[in-house]
């Protein structure tokens, strides 16, 4: 449907099955955009630009919101914005256009999904360094952390003592499975919370 020149990643489908959201680098910039594409009409529209890189979007359960990682601050000071910096997490309403920041750029944050209620997300965030190399980037764990939309009030759920990634919400709301890394050389195993 969307043509492959253009890097398509992390299609989706909407709840109403009729449109697709997804990203891809489709003009000049060397940036992804966010896109949606409507199925019965088979045109797309952009509903994030490319000025910043923009990845891992996920759509809230009534269809009307999405949120994303995107990268808009040069948070490691060497001049430039791109992934080596942390990413935020933001918020975009298709109803009404408006976009927000919702997890700001102090961590390395990544993989935002929403709860099924829609009142949540729950992330991934790298915020100290767990591999002892002095640094704090990718190469460290990374916690996982839900946050109340209307309030803002944040928890970590799963610590960052293990390797953790690929966030999955249960329908009922009451557990995320991801993989987790406890023992070297393990390839991943799924824990609930």
């Amino acid at each position: 449907i969307v043509p492959d020149r253009y890097k398509t990643k992390y299609p989706s489908f909407f709840p109403d099955s009729k449109r697709v959201l997804y990203v891809c680098y489709k003009n000049a910039y060397d940036n992804a955009g966010i896109y949606m594409l409507d199925l019965e009409t088979m045109k797309d529209r952009q509903l994030v630009p490319s000025k910043y890189e923009n990845t891992f979007p996920s759509i809230s359960p009534d269809g009307e919101r999405i949120v994303y990682c995107s990268w808009h601050k040069d948070t490691n000071g060497d001049g430039k914005i791109d992934l080596r910096d942390n990413s935020g997490v933001y918020m975009h309403n298709l109803v009404t256009g408006e976009e927000k920041c919702i997890v700001d750029e102090t961590y390395n944050n990544f993989f935002p999904i929403f709860t099924p209620s829609g009142n949540h997300i729950i992330f991934l965030s790298i915020r100290r360094d767990t591999n002892g190399d002095g640094r704090i980037d990718t190469l460290d764990n990374a916690g996982i952390y839900i946050r109340d939309l209307a309030g803002g009030n944040e928890r970590c759920i799963v610590e960052d003592t293990h390797y953790n990634k690929f966030l999955s919400v249960s329908y009922d709301g009451k557990y995320v499975c991801f993989v987790s890394r406890h023992v070297e050389g393990e390839t991943g195993a799924v824990k609930t919370k």
